[in-house]
């Protein structure tokens, strides 16, 4: 009879522990089918119910949601809401290891580093410009046509989105120059010649990135006037010896090569004379460059 009775509490103990088939849902939605041994203040221990003679395997309880017992009464580990409340008192500084809201660890996603380093960075540009003027009463100068430019930048990372870029090159504009003139409310156009300047040029531009294909700038060009002619002769100076003209740029992106838009905008005189009221210049050019 005592061995009878022994054996009923080692059939109900095991009925109770590693004889029990359960489902335990793990927080990343993991289902697994195994038979609890042990269910402590920390850990749970378990075996797979596909190996029941096999090893011991421990899992942290805040990693278990919850498990169905054989009988099908469901037991809750870890609610949600606790779960999230943990997850929200941790810190996860960019480029650790942190918790997922279903309790996976992952790695946090860090920004990305569009100017990681100090870069070289030649541009060139072609387009069109124009100068007109003020100059006297009845008289108006009307210059435009091609411009372009060719630097030599360095590029100076501010931020992963964000970079200064600063250089020097050389800029050309040419084209016919018109006098514009009324006499008797008749206007009359009277071609001067054909007019070409050089500069030396010292770029300095701020660089925002904020994605991958899209990049917008602005800045100054600092232009210091190397030769000017007229008809293909050296003539005496008509034009300023410097120039400080501010730039737009608007930039689409093909991995490190950059093409686009550039807008010029020199609100200063750019040619000399006592009569001369205004003479501005403002340029549209395309542009070209890449990041080394």
């Amino acid at each position: 009879m005592k061995h009878l009775i022994a054996t009923l509490l080692i059939f109900l103990t095991a009925s109770l522990t590693i004889s029990a088939r359960q489902v335990m849902t793990l927080l990343n939605g993991e289902e697994i089918e195994v038979e609890i041994v042990s269910i402590g203040t920390g850990a749970i221990s378990y075996k797979k119910a596909s190996n029941p003679d096999g090893p011991t395997y421990t899992v942290s309880r805040d990693k278990v949601f919850f498990i169905i017992h054989d009988d099908g009464t469901k037991e809750v580990i870890t609610p949600l809401d606790q779960q999230a409340s943990t997850q929200a008192s941790t810190t996860t500084t960019p480029g650790s290891y942190g918790a997922s809201p279903m309790g996976v660890d992952a790695p946090a996603i860090p920004e990305k580093n569009y100017f990681p380093r100090i870069s070289f960075y030649p541009r060139a540009s072609v387009g069109f410009h124009a100068t007109p003027s003020g100059y006297k009463d009845e008289y108006d100068i009307d210059w435009g046509g091609l411009s372009w430019s060719f630097d030599l930048n360095v590029l100076f990372p501010s931020s992963n989105t964000s970079a200064w870029s600063a250089g020097i090159g050389l800029a050309g504009l040419g084209g016919d120059m018109n006098m514009l003139y009324v006499i008797k409310d008749e206007h009359y156009k009277e071609k001067m010649g054909n007019f070409s300047t050089m500069y030396l040029t010292i770029p300095v531009q701020y660089w925002y990135k904020g994605c991958d294909w899209f990049m917008f700038g602005f800045g100054n060009r600092f232009e210091f006037l190397l030769s000017q002619k007229m008809e293909g002769e050296k003539i005496e100076d008509a034009f300023r010896g410097f120039r400080d003209a501010l730039t737009l740029d608007a930039i689409f992106s093909l991995g490190n090569l950059d093409l686009g838009a550039q807008l010029l905008f020199n609100f200063s005189s750019a040619l000399k004379g006592e009569n001369l009221d205004w003479s501005p210049t403002i340029g549209m050019s395309f542009t070209a460059g890449y990041r080394f």
